[in-house]
């Protein structure tokens, strides 16, 4: 889709609009990233305004009927790393995203990256039998999907990053009840845990995932890297037929963590992160 960049600011409909002016890559619809609160009381969950970030061609003649729908990694937002190189990567490519606040478990706070909940904290929150985490974020995903839905999507893919791809795996398998088709889900950073609340387990979760899946991680991500054997095998184990595996290569010096973010791996609309992605999504 070859057009100008037109940097735009503006009310729609009541909410603010402000540019993002397509900057994360070189070719462009209009960029329009709309603020949205949400209700997922509507798909029998408790948050009645979580946030999500919208960005559709409002000038634009698109007529691609594909939904994105984005889960962050721990800690984070609809706009943290990753996830908003892909939301406006995507869209730029004629996609509408839609980007969403996860849930949290309980004591913490959604969206705080400075105070983010340890990994054991959502265990807990199983173990506990409170288990607010993933059913609530299955409930937003839901209504995000009807979000799409009701802008004139028949069908979506979802793409997670770090615990946003073992909640999205897990949606796909066990928290999908009346929605538009899921065609494919895209694993960024997934680990193969070793707790056993099986929702946290990626590998249980992969056996239960039918659709195409994209596989992808940092080569020095060592929890991801380490495990990816197991979590196609898990895939492979069950009725899946399309499970496609990317290492992408850190740059030397990266710690672990920064690999497994790819922060030198993404960014524009040629890095490595953008280009797997999106050449994925386009072949399914």
């Amino acid at each position: 889709m070859n057009s100008k960049i037109i940097i735009i600011s503006a009310f729609v409909l009541g909410l603010t609009v402000t540019a993002c002016g397509g900057g994360d890559s070189s070719s462009t619809t209009v960029d329009t990233t709309v603020s949205l609160k949400l209700d997922s009381t509507t798909e029998a969950g408790s948050s009645v305004n979580f946030s999500a970030l919208l960005l559709h061609p409002l000038l634009g003649n698109s007529s691609n009927t594909t939904g994105i729908v984005l889960l962050h990694g721990r800690g984070g937002n609809p706009d943290s790393a990753v996830v908003r190189q892909l939301r406006k990567d995507l869209h730029n490519r004629g996609f509408i995203t839609l980007s969403i606040q996860e849930a949290v478990p309980a004591t913490y706070i959604e969206g705080d990256s400075v105070n983010k909940p340890p990994f054991q904290a959502y265990i807990d929150d199983i173990n506990n039998n409170e288990n607010n985490v993933f059913p609530e974020t299955y409930a937003r995903l839901r209504t995000a999907i009807n979000e799409l839905e009701s802008r004139g999507m028949t069908q979506v893919v979802v793409i997670g990053f770090s615990m946003g791809s073992r909640i999205a795996a897990a949606h796909v398998a066990r928290g999908h009840v009346d929605e538009l088709p899921i065609i494919g889900l895209v694993g960024i950073g997934m680990y193969a845990g070793l707790s056993d609340p099986d929702p946290l387990r990626t590998t249980l979760t992969l056996d239960e995932v039918s659709i195409p899946v994209l596989d992808l991680y940092g080569d020095n991500d060592t929890g991801s890297a380490s495990t990816a054997i197991a979590r196609k095998a898990a895939y492979d184990s069950g009725s899946g037929t399309n499970y496609t595996q990317i290492s992408l290569t850190c740059d030397a010096g990266l710690t672990t963590n920064d690999c497994h973010k790819l922060v030198n791996l993404k960014g524009t609309s040629t890095s490595p992160l953008e280009v797997a992605v999106s050449n994925w999504i386009a072949n399914l």
